[in-house]
């Protein structure tokens, strides 16, 4: 078995704002850096849809261009810690045979970088359907994307297209309501990986507010008990851009979510 040591590979597209996505691993190998990074650039277009990602195509020469010269781990990773644009996090460790190298390295890539989809498609529809059926026994969905014209609520509404930026609701009455939904019901070893999805929700939520004028934006989300410290730093993120939360599990505060949509959608403004 062999220690190896690794970083994050964090980038940070737009420095004003201090808002970071993990987009690879880098492996501190004898001579040489393993720069491994995430094919998925819907992360980092969502924090900025103008990036230019060639900065990422060169950034493994780049790094071990800027890392030749230093002989330590530490040293290494300090110097690629400051820098501007994609940045290495501490340093951390995994424990393989050589023969599993590969794999383990894919386990942190999934894990830690790679947007995990299937979980999020499956997770993102139970909580939504959930919605869906409060809605509708409401009398406030539909599924024609149009009738959003006619104040009814519709889904998977497109707040800026060219940053793969939709709202998972949507509905107007003279002003935009946006919700967005996040369902932390998962096993605990994948919860790192919805801080990331709550930070996508985030940016979602902030630019709706950027682009329609006095907008209003929910978040409504699910979890189990045992979590609620887990998901806090994710749940006060999610506060920062939202005007209201709503906790699915909570009958009354789903009831609430309703009546509140309803109110919204009555409205004459």
């Amino acid at each position: 078995m062999e220690l190896f040591d690794y970083s994050l590979i964090r980038a940070v597209p737009d420095p004003r704002r201090g808002e970071w996505v993990n987009v690879g691993v880098c492996v501190y190998l004898s001579g040489f850096l393993d720069v491994r990074l995430s094919e998925s650039s819907t992360k980092l277009r969502a924090l900025d849809p103008n990036l230019d990602t060639r900065l990422l195509r060169n950034l493994s020469r780049h790094w071990n261009d800027i890392a030749d010269g230093f002989h330590t781990t530490v040293e290494k990773q300090l110097v690629l810690a400051s820098l501007p644009f994609a940045h290495a996090s501490a340093v951390a460790q995994f424990v393989a045979e050589s023969k599993d190298y590969e794999e383990q390295l894919g386990l942190i890539l999934r894990d830690l970088v790679i947007p995990p989809v299937a979980i999020r498609e499956k997770r993102e529809a139970r909580l939504q359907a959930t919605l869906k059926t409060h809605l509708r026994r409401a009398k406030l969905y539909s599924d024609d994307p149009n009738a959003i014209q006619e104040h009814k609520v519709v889904s998977k509404f497109p707040i800026k297209q060219q940053a793969d930026l939709y709202a998972d609701f949507a509905a107007k009455n003279g002003v935009m309501h946006i919700t967005e939904t996040i369902d932390f019901r998962v096993k605990s070893e994948q919860l790192r990986n919805r801080h990331g999805l709550a930070a996508i929700k985030s940016i979602t939520l902030d630019v709706a507010g950027d682009i329609f004028p006095n907008c209003s934006r929910n978040v409504v989300y699910a979890y189990y008990p045992r979590d609620i410290d887990a998901i806090q730093p994710s749940l006060n993120m999610l506060r920062d851009y939202s005007m209201h939360m709503f906790d699915a599990g909570n009958p009354s505060e789903l009831a609430q979510f309703v009546e509140v949509t309803a109110q919204a959608l009555s409205q004459t403004h």
